[in-house]
């Protein structure tokens, strides 16, 4: 992928599909490689999620402050199985079995990721606030290739969660 003004380079981990989710394969998950993300991209997405996250009262807000306690507590086997279920959503909807997810395959992931949060009691953001597309756009824009792994999902996801951290000055992240 061609560099630009836009993108920066950022660590992101890299693991298979086949790799297990023990505590030693998640030693093995901590080497970083950098990918380059679509700034731009990244800032609207952060951007569009704080400003729902912004219309939310601090009950609606608990649930995620509360996990957001749990990911920093947590220990690394912890951790582990806790990523275990967006790593399980992930592949679910990965329905091609290459390791990427794409546009098609996106639609249900965050379709399944929606009645997961709603599962949880945790608000889920009205049609105003979901653009698709352009979470896509980001997520997408970590390698030249169409779709994306895990770890980018992942690496990607933090970036977007440390952005809207910031824009919230601080407060819980989506």
């Amino acid at each position: 992928m061609e560099e630009t003004a836009a993108q920066e380079e950022t660590p992101v981990q890299e693991t298979t599909p086949a790799q297990e989710t023990t505590p030693a394969a998640a030693t093995e998950t901590n080497q970083a490689q950098s990918v380059a993300v679509d700034q731009e991209k990244l800032e609207e997405y952060a951007q569009l999620c704080a400003r729902w996250l912004g219309t939310l009262s601090e009950a609606e807000m608990a649930p995620f402050m509360e996990e957001e306690q749990q990911w920093a507590a947590a220990d690394e086997a912890k951790k582990t199985a806790m990523m275990q279920e967006y790593k399980d959503r992930f592949f679910a909807a990965d329905a091609d079995g290459d390791g990427r997810v794409n546009r098609a395959e996106f639609t249900t992931m965050k379709e399944a990721e929606r009645a997961a949060e709603i599962a949880k009691g945790r608000p889920v953001a009205p049609a105003e606030f979901q653009n698709d597309d352009m979470e896509f756009a980001v997520l997408n824009s970590a390698s030249a290739e169409d779709g994306f792994t895990f770890e980018e999902y992942r690496g990607v996801g933090e970036m977007i969660e440390a952005r809207i951290g910031e824009l919230m000055g601080g407060a819980a992240q989506q």
